[in-house]
């Protein structure tokens, strides 16, 4: 199973191919998660998990757009983001 951790940031899920734009991360693979298209070819990912990511792209739909290109037909998009009431 192939999954594909959006924004790793230090704590990317065993196993799995971690991206972020933070050099200071347990990224494998580093990218503006702002910019397309990311550098993998479509349908690559059994899962792609983005927690605690999407609050901090300047484009949500263009970044959903493209989690979905990379997630191969029938594959799982995990998205977590934080609770409304936790402002810090």
């Amino acid at each position: 199973m192939r999954i594909l951790d959006v924004g790793c940031g230090v704590n990317k899920q065993t196993g799995s191919i971690g991206i972020d734009r933070n050099p200071d991360t347990r990224a494998d693979v580093l990218c503006d998660l702002d910019h397309r298209f990311y550098p993998f070819r479509d349908d690559s990912f059994d899962e792609v998990r983005a927690v605690h990511v999407v609050e901090h792209v300047s484009d949500v739909i263009r970044f959903m757009e493209e989690l979905h290109r990379v997630v191969r037909p029938g594959g799982t998009i995990h998205v977590v983001t934080p609770h409304y009431t936790d402002f810090s």
